[in-house]
């Protein structure tokens, strides 16, 4: 879903930027209080292009509506937290200079594409991690899969209220003619995910930063 320019009311950017400022903030400072690790560059800026590209094709329900992957979960087990909320940023900045959204609702477009989604996943990971052995087809099912459809529906549910609380769309308009659909996209998000991930940790496991090989590859 997207923002075009003039859609949102003045207090409503100011709380956007306020509260990514302050996401911003925070994750500095643990950032700095924490161990530096490895971070591939050009692996990072080639998975936010592909991402870019994803937001591109996309299909128009009606002006702000709109119906595409968001690929926030995969960037999230590739690289982390931060990583993949930065790189949705740039994705986002990337998609209004080709007039794919509105600069002036930036700040929502990463708190809705990237935040949200990166947090539900990020969740459902920990909680999978909690309370299920650590078999290598949780991380690729529970997470991988499911988890990311999981964070593409909380995404469209989330933005379909945020377009009702402004008063651009009723919440029967948006029931009939936006969530089923956005809801339907899930599935094709969790499946690219899922996918991608499993090529990705059989082939080329050091790409992806969330699988632990001490915890999903212990011997019982």
């Amino acid at each position: 879903m997207s923002f075009p320019d003039g859609t949102l009311p003045l207090p409503w950017l100011a709380a956007g930027w306020a509260t990514l400022g302050l996401l911003a903030a925070w994750w500095w400072v643990r950032a700095r209080a924490a161990r530096p690790g490895v971070f591939n560059f050009n692996l990072w800026l080639a998975s936010c292009a592909l991402v870019a590209a994803l937001w591109l094709v996309r299909a128009g329900v009606d002006p702000g509506l709109t119906l595409h992957f968001v690929g926030a979960a995969a960037l999230y087990l590739m690289f982390g937290a931060p990583l993949a909320i930065a790189g949705i940023g740039l994705v986002a900045i990337v998609a209004a200079a080709l007039g794919a959204g509105g600069w002036q609702a930036l700040p929502w477009q990463v708190l809705l594409d990237g935040a949200l989604p990166v947090g539900v996943v990020h969740l459902a990971r920990r909680a999978l991690e909690r309370r299920l052995s650590p078999n290598p087809f949780v991380y690729f099912i529970g997470i991988a899969f499911f988890a990311s459809g999981l964070s593409l529906a909380a995404v469209a549910v989330a933005s379909a209220l945020l377009h009702a609380a402004l008063g651009h769309y009723t919440v029967g308009y948006l029931m009939d003619n936006y969530l089923p659909y956005a809801l339907l996209l899930a599935f094709g998000e969790a499946f690219l995910t899922g996918t991608l991930i499993t090529v990705f940790v059989v082939y080329r496991r050091e790409w992806v930063a969330t699988f632990d090989d001490a915890r999903w590859l212990r011997r019982p």
